[in-house]
Protein backbone atom coordinates (compact mmCIF):
# COMPACT_ATOMS: atom_id res chain seq x y z
CA UNK A 1 0.00 0.00 0.00
CA UNK A 2 2.74 2.57 1.04
CA UNK A 3 4.33 1.84 -2.49
CA UNK A 4 1.22 2.74 -4.30
CA UNK A 5 1.16 5.72 -2.70
CA UNK A 6 4.99 6.60 -3.28
CA UNK A 7 4.17 6.17 -6.93
CA UNK A 8 1.20 8.17 -7.02
CA UNK A 9 3.09 11.45 -4.86
CA UNK A 10 6.21 10.83 -7.34
CA UNK A 11 3.40 10.96 -10.21
CA UNK A 12 1.80 14.02 -9.15
CA UNK A 13 5.38 15.57 -8.50
CA UNK A 14 5.88 14.83 -12.09
CA UNK A 15 3.38 16.43 -13.74
CA UNK A 16 3.67 19.46 -11.29
CA UNK A 17 7.79 19.88 -12.53
CA UNK A 18 6.34 19.38 -15.95
CA UNK A 19 3.33 22.01 -16.19
CA UNK A 20 5.93 24.57 -14.05
CA UNK A 21 8.71 24.80 -17.35
CA UNK A 22 5.89 24.83 -19.65
CA UNK A 23 4.56 27.75 -17.71
CA UNK A 24 8.08 29.48 -17.44
CA UNK A 25 8.58 29.23 -21.57
CA UNK A 26 5.04 30.93 -21.99
CA UNK A 27 5.83 33.64 -20.17
CA UNK A 28 8.16 35.25 -22.66
CA UNK A 29 5.59 34.26 -25.58
CA UNK A 30 2.78 36.06 -24.06
CA UNK A 31 2.60 39.43 -26.00
CA UNK A 32 5.78 41.45 -26.17
CA UNK A 33 6.05 44.92 -24.85
CA UNK A 34 8.53 47.91 -23.97
CA UNK A 35 9.27 46.03 -21.10
CA UNK A 36 10.50 42.92 -23.02
CA UNK A 37 13.64 45.16 -24.86
CA UNK A 38 16.35 44.81 -22.08
CA UNK A 39 15.81 41.28 -22.17
CA UNK A 40 15.50 41.09 -26.06
CA UNK A 41 18.50 42.68 -26.92
CA UNK A 42 20.39 40.28 -24.11
CA UNK A 43 19.17 37.54 -26.06
CA UNK A 44 19.98 38.22 -28.88
CA UNK A 45 23.56 39.41 -28.56
CA UNK A 46 24.43 36.33 -27.11
CA UNK A 47 25.73 34.18 -29.48
CA UNK A 48 24.80 33.60 -33.99
CA UNK A 49 21.97 33.00 -34.92
CA UNK A 50 20.43 30.94 -38.37
CA UNK A 51 17.85 32.07 -40.17
CA UNK A 52 15.24 29.51 -39.60
CA UNK A 53 11.77 30.46 -41.19
CA UNK A 54 11.31 33.28 -44.03
CA UNK A 55 8.03 33.15 -45.77
CA UNK A 56 6.84 36.33 -47.93
CA UNK A 57 3.45 35.68 -47.87
CA UNK A 58 3.35 33.70 -50.97
CA UNK A 59 6.96 31.43 -51.21
CA UNK A 60 9.06 30.03 -48.54
CA UNK A 61 12.52 31.37 -49.23
CA UNK A 62 14.10 29.88 -46.16
CA UNK A 63 16.50 27.65 -48.49
CA UNK A 64 18.07 30.93 -49.98
CA UNK A 65 19.55 31.70 -46.70
CA UNK A 66 20.75 28.64 -45.46
CA UNK A 67 23.89 29.06 -45.93
CA UNK A 68 24.03 32.22 -43.23
CA UNK A 69 25.42 32.79 -39.80
CA UNK A 70 24.37 36.09 -38.19
CA UNK A 71 25.52 37.75 -35.17
CA UNK A 72 24.00 40.92 -33.56
CA UNK A 73 26.77 42.72 -32.00
CA UNK A 74 26.85 45.79 -29.14
CA UNK A 75 26.34 49.18 -30.55
CA UNK A 76 23.70 47.90 -33.00
CA UNK A 77 26.44 46.55 -35.81
CA UNK A 78 25.40 43.21 -37.30
CA UNK A 79 27.14 40.63 -39.46
CA UNK A 80 26.37 38.01 -41.58
CA UNK A 81 28.46 35.59 -43.22
CA UNK A 82 28.24 32.30 -45.60
CA UNK A 83 31.65 31.07 -45.23
CA UNK A 84 32.83 32.25 -47.64
CA UNK A 85 32.28 36.28 -47.17
CA UNK A 86 31.40 38.89 -44.59
CA UNK A 87 29.06 41.50 -45.05
CA UNK A 88 27.68 44.07 -42.35
CA UNK A 89 24.67 45.61 -41.83
CA UNK A 90 22.92 46.85 -38.99
CA UNK A 91 20.12 46.61 -36.04
CA UNK A 92 17.83 48.27 -33.66
CA UNK A 93 15.28 47.33 -31.51
CA UNK A 94 13.04 49.99 -30.50
CA UNK A 95 9.29 50.27 -29.33
CA UNK A 96 6.75 52.37 -32.02
CA UNK A 97 3.28 53.19 -31.42
CA UNK A 98 0.85 52.07 -33.78
CA UNK A 99 -2.30 53.42 -35.15
CA UNK A 100 -4.60 52.06 -32.98
CA UNK A 101 -2.70 53.37 -29.88
CA UNK A 102 -0.75 50.36 -28.64
CA UNK A 103 2.76 50.34 -28.46
CA UNK A 104 5.25 47.49 -30.34
CA UNK A 105 8.14 46.22 -30.65
CA UNK A 106 10.16 46.90 -33.54
CA UNK A 107 13.36 44.57 -34.26
CA UNK A 108 15.14 47.04 -37.44
CA UNK A 109 17.56 45.24 -39.58
CA UNK A 110 19.66 47.09 -42.33
CA UNK A 111 21.39 45.54 -45.02
CA UNK A 112 22.58 47.44 -48.01
CA UNK A 113 25.71 45.28 -49.82
CA UNK A 114 23.95 42.17 -51.10
CA UNK A 115 20.70 41.61 -53.10
CA UNK A 116 19.76 38.71 -51.07
CA UNK A 117 19.84 40.03 -47.35
CA UNK A 118 17.87 43.49 -48.51
CA UNK A 119 15.25 41.30 -48.32
CA UNK A 120 15.59 41.56 -44.19
CA UNK A 121 15.77 45.13 -44.23
CA UNK A 122 12.47 46.39 -42.86
CA UNK A 123 11.14 46.95 -39.58
CA UNK A 124 10.17 43.80 -37.95
CA UNK A 125 7.24 43.46 -35.11
CA UNK A 126 9.02 41.28 -32.66
CA UNK A 127 5.90 38.76 -32.34
CA UNK A 128 7.25 36.01 -29.86
CA UNK A 129 11.42 35.48 -28.18
CA UNK A 130 12.65 32.70 -26.28
CA UNK A 131 16.36 32.34 -25.83
CA UNK A 132 16.93 30.47 -28.57
CA UNK A 133 14.23 32.12 -31.25
CA UNK A 134 12.93 35.13 -32.10
CA UNK A 135 9.83 35.41 -34.37
CA UNK A 136 9.06 38.53 -36.56
CA UNK A 137 6.65 39.83 -38.79
CA UNK A 138 6.42 42.43 -41.26
CA UNK A 139 3.52 43.83 -43.07
CA UNK A 140 3.89 45.93 -46.25
CA UNK A 141 1.74 49.19 -45.82
CA UNK A 142 1.37 49.07 -50.07
CA UNK A 143 -0.25 45.84 -50.44
CA UNK A 144 -0.96 44.13 -46.76
CA UNK A 145 1.62 41.09 -47.52
CA UNK A 146 2.52 39.71 -44.54
CA UNK A 147 6.11 38.41 -44.57
CA UNK A 148 7.41 36.32 -41.50
CA UNK A 149 11.08 35.71 -40.17
CA UNK A 150 12.20 33.57 -37.71
CA UNK A 151 15.75 33.17 -36.21
CA UNK A 152 17.26 30.31 -34.42
CA UNK A 153 20.36 29.08 -32.54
Amino acid sequence: MSKIKLNLVAIIALLLVSNSCEKNEDIKEEKVTSADIIDIKAVVMAGDWKLSYYFDSVNDQTSDFEAYTFNFNEGGTLGATDGNSSLSGAWQIKTVSTDDETDEVNFKIHFSSSELLEKLSEDWQVKKYTDTKIELEHTNSEDAEVILLTFEK
